[in-house]
C-alpha cells in the first residue's frame, strides 16, 4: 500500500483514509490549490539513513521524479539539517529551493545567505567542538561542523547509548556551549545558535513570500515535526490546504506519528509517491515555467 494513514491518536483536523485511492483523491484535492509548494527534508525521506553523513545519497528515482516536479510546482523546496550547499550538491536538481541547517540558511543566487543573528555564533560552535573533541574520544563518534549549526553523529559507535551519554555531559562541561541550543535527533546531538528558527518558521517564510495556497511536506525526524505543526497551524490560521507526511522507519520517533497525517513506508514509498505526483501534475496542469 502506497499510503497509510496514521491511527495512533485522533485529531482534531481532516485525516486522510486508510484505503489508497481515498488518499490520493484527497491529495488531488490539496493539488488543486494554487500557488502550491513541495517540500521535504533529505536524510530518512528522499535518502536512506547512512552510516555517515557522506555516505548518504538520494537515489535516482527520487532525482528524477524532483527533476519532473519542478516545472508543475510553484516552489519546490529541500528543507535539511544539512548545510544548504551540501543539500544542494546531494540532490544536484535545478529549479530547487535549498535551505539549510533547519531553516537558518538558503542556497539562493549562487551562494548561500545566513541569517545574521546565526553568524554570529560559528566560531562559538566551532570552539565548542574543538573542546568536544579534546575532551570525548569515544570510537566511531562524527563530529560535524556545519558552519552555523554542528551535529555529533554516535551511530557507528560500539555502544550507542554510552556514546550518546557521553557526549551530553561532554557538552554540559564546556562552558562556551551554555550559548547554544541543544537537539537530539536520530543517533545524532544537534549544536544550534539561540536564535529563533526551525523548519517551520523555513515553511512560514515560504508561504508569506510566495503566497502560497497549499503545502505538501514530508519528513521522518523531530525536526520535521516542527514543520508539521507549523502546518497545521497555517491550516487553521490562513485556510491552506496542507498534508504532512511522515515517512517511516524503525528509528521514527513517536512524535514524528503524533503529528502526521499520513505515512509513508520508508523511502521506497516516497519513490512511489513522487513517481505519481509528478505524473498527476503533468497529465493535469500546464508547466509554471
Amino acid at each position: 500500500m502506497l499510503l497509510a494513514a496514521s491511527t495512533n491518536r485522533c485529531y482534531s483536523y481532516p485525516v486522510l483514509s486508510k484505503h489508497l485511492f481515498d488518499c490520493l483523491d484527497s491529495i488531488r484535492d490539496i493539488l488543486s490549490s494554487r500557488p502550491r509548494c513541495l517540500a521535504f527534508d533529505i536524510d530518512g525521506t528522499i535518502s536512506e539513513i547512512a552510516p555517515t553523513p557522506q555516505q548518504a545519497f538520494v537515489t535516482a528515482a527520487c532525482r528524477n521524479s524532483l527533476r519532473a516536479l519542478v516545472p508543475y510546482f510553484d516552489v519546490v523546496a529541500a528543507v535539511s539539517g544539512r548545510s544548504a550547499d551540501d543539500a544542494r550538491a546531494m540532490i544536484a536538481v535545478d529549479g530547487l529551493i535549498y535551505i539549510g541547517n533547519h531553516g537558518l540558511e538558503e542556497w539562493a543566487g549562487g551562494s548561500v545567505l545566513s541569517r545574521p543573528d546565526a553568524e554570529f555564533y560559528k566560531s562559538r560552535i566551532e570552539e565548542v567542538l574543538h573542546e568536544l573533541a579534546r575532551r570525548s574520544q569515544i570510537a566511531g563518534v562524527l563530529i560535524e561542523n556545519k558552519g552555523v549549526t554542528a551535529s555529533i553523529h554516535y551511530r557507528r559507535a560500539t555502544q550507542p547509548k554510552v556514546a550518546r551519554a557521553a557526549i551530553l555531559q561532554a557538552i554540559q562541561e564546556v562552558k562556551a556551549a551554555k550559548t547554544l541550543e541543544v537537539f537530539e535527533g536520530k543517533m545524532v546531538v544537534e549544536l544550534r545558535p539561540q536564535v529563533k528558527g526551525a523548519k517551520g518558521s523555513a515553511l512560514r517564510r515560504l508561504v508569506e513570500f510566495y503566497k502560497l495556497a497549499s503545502v505538501i511536506y514530508l519528513g521522518d525526524d523531530v525536526t520535521d515535526v516542527d514543520a508539521f505543526i507549523m502546518l497545521q497551524k497555517l491550516r487553521a490560521a490562513r485556510g491552506l490546504s496542507t498534508l504532512a507526511i511522515a515517512v517511516l522507519g524503525f528509528e521514527t520517533p513517536p512524535q514524528v506519528l503524533d503529528h502526521a497525517e499520513v505515512t509513508l513506508d520508508g523511502v521506497s514509498e516516497v519513490e512511489r509517491f513522487l513517481v505519481w505526483l509528478a505524473k498527476e501534475a503533468a497529465g493535469k496542469d500546464t508547466p509554471t515555467i
